[in-house]
């Protein structure tokens, strides 16, 4: 296993990668001048035009994650069996608009068995109201019942609901479609050796590529997902896996897909999508930033780290490095809106009912990578590089019947191939990973702990106990050697002098600068001053 491990993420350097790249050659110049060694980039049905893509990436020895649609489209696939009764509909309605846009025309079926006869299903569907919209007999123990993927387009929820509650404790509820039904009975199979085969031949012992199979992983594709892996690794006798990506590691997830790693990408300042019942992103240089921090990104880091130590498994954190445009229209314009502005202020977080992703800081982003190592992560993935084009939405509330177009901007420009502002800050931070990963992938996170509003410290194995600024995180780290790591999490620019009280008398050596941290003798034990500035970690090595 650990083997397998090794070989999967060539854990001697990490992964450093960013989404979005083409293979034009100045872009995998800039590209890798930014200090990247792996890309995620789509794949080609035309196989020379696909061969001379990866042979762009292999000679520039940028390893590859691909999204092959044909993988990435029976991996998507929906099979899902439980016991539920309130069923979030945006799971569908992702179905349905983006994996599967060959198969829109498919039929959901739906198996129920129950443990009481003689009861109606009520099926309502909600938008901006909640309105019935089918009655479903249940004259038997178990029944199956259809619904066409046009009557669930564009709905936000469907909810089941029994007349009569009390005649059933629990419905066993069974979704899928002809084609995930197929997927699991094997006649894709020749798909998947196929594609394998064509892949395999590019692997070297440097030049790596692993398939990409589905997108933030809903439950409803735990089966599929799983399948499409296995058979990849079978084919490719484990020189290539699939891999996915979610915000928060589950048990039910690692358990039932199996992941060669795990893969974590944690959005912290989306403002936008009230799925995910976040409070409005802070402007910069905002204190309440930590909050974004303490609620969202360090509980879902926790529980990616739990999940990695127990399973044994790797993990890569995805850090945002992108904003949001968006453009006002009375109708939906033929071709795109101009873009002789980044970031239009006129448009910016105006209402609540837009949002916005604000971009990150230097500061900001500095922390959230630095965290994520905190916690164990052997590498880092960024969302994204090219910038993308957007979707029209139409409005509602007091824009209701006009056009909004969300547009995202990435490391480099949309006029030029220069890197914009968070793309500088990219590259500093990617030549700082590339001389700490190689100690990093070769430790195991032990413990992590912080510092709350009054300064005293969480108890911890080193006995530090107080410190005079509270902003701070801790993590100890270790594979033989001892390591403390600090992540400044107040995001402001600013260089503070810090007091770390300790009971034990420790000897620590800074790695990055290079130099001996001296203890101090005081009444109630000792301790030591850092230097650290918004967001920047610091790797204390302990003797």
């Amino acid at each position: 296993m650990i083997y397998f491990l090794l070989f999967f993420l060539n854990l001697k350097e990490g992964i450093i990668g960013a989404f979005h790249v083409s293979s034009e050659k100045e872009t995998i110049e800039l590209f890798k001048d930014c200090g990247f060694n792996f890309a995620y980039i789509y794949g080609e049905k035309d196989t020379n035009k696909m061969k001379e893509i990866i042979n762009a990436f292999k000679d520039n020895k940028i390893s590859l994650i691909i999204d092959d649609p044909e993988i990435s489209g029976l991996a998507s696939a929906y099979y899902f069996k439980t016991k539920i009764f309130n069923l979030p509909f945006y799971l569908f309605n992702d179905f349905v608009n983006f994996n599967f846009p060959a198969y829109r025309n498919t039929t959901f079926y739906f198996k129920i068995k129950g443990d009481r006869i003689k009861n109606q299903l009520f099926l309502k569907r909600k938008k901006e109201k909640e309105e019935f919209f089918k009655v479903i007999i249940i004259d038997k123990d178990e029944i199956t019942f259809s619904l066409k993927s046009e009557e669930l387009l564009n709905w936000e929820y469907l909810v089941f609901d029994l007349k009569e509650k009390k005649d059933v404790e629990f419905l066993e509820l069974t979704i899928y479609t002809p084609f995930s039904d197929s997927l699991l009975k094997g006649y894709f199979d020749k798909i998947i050796e196929e594609k394998i085969k064509f892949y395999k031949r590019f692997l070297t012992k440097d030049f790596k590529i692993y398939l990409y199979l589905s997108d933030e992983t809903k439950c409803f594709q735990y089966a599929a997902t799983k399948y499409v892996k296995e058979k990849i690794e079978s084919y490719s006798k484990n020189k290539i896996t699939g891999v996915s990506h979610l915000p928060t590691i589950t048990k039910d997830y690692v358990e039932k897909v199996r992941p060669a790693f795990l893969w974590v990408d944690i959005y912290h300042n989306i403002g936008r999508y009230a799925d995910f019942n976040l409070p409005r992103t802070p402007n910069p240089d905002d204190t309440n930033f930590i909050n974004f921090l303490e609620r969202i990104l360090i509980n879902n880091l926790d529980s990616v780290r739990k999940y990695s130590l127990v399973y044994n498994l790797p993990f890569i954190y995805e850090a945002p490095a992108f904003s949001e445009g968006c453009y006002l229209s009375e109708t939906i314009l033929n071709s795109f809106p101009p873009y002789k502005k980044e970031w239009d202020d006129s448009v910016k977080s105006n209402s609540e009912d837009e949002g916005a992703y604000r971009e990150l800081s230097e500061e900001e982003l500095n922390c959230v990578v630095n965290l994520a190592l905190l916690y164990g992560a052997k590498g880092i993935f960024y969302w994204h590089f090219l910038p993308l084009k957007g979707v029209w939405q139409f409005q509602y509330g007091e824009n209701k019947g006009k056009y909004k177009y969300y547009y995202l901007n990435g490391m480099v420009k949309r006029e030029s191939l220069e890197l914009r502002p968070i793309g500088e800050v990219v590259k500093k931070i990617n030549k700082r990973l590339k001389n700490l990963l190689p100690l990093l992938v070769k430790l195991k996170s032990k413990e992590v702990f912080s510092s709350v509003g009054n300064g005293r410290i969480k108890e911890n194995s080193l006995s530090l106990f107080y410190t005079d600024y509270p902003f701070l995180h801790f993590g100890i780290l270790e594979n033989g050697e001892k390591y403390l790591m600090i992540v400044e999490k107040s995001c402001q620019k600013l260089t503070r002098k810090v007091k770390i009280y300790t009971k034990k008398k420790i000897s620590l050596y800074e790695i990055i600068e290079k130099r001996r941290i001296f203890l101090k003798k005081e009444k109630d034990g000792y301790y030591f001053e850092i230097v650290i500035k918004g967001g920047e970690g610091k790797i204390l090595k302990i003797n």
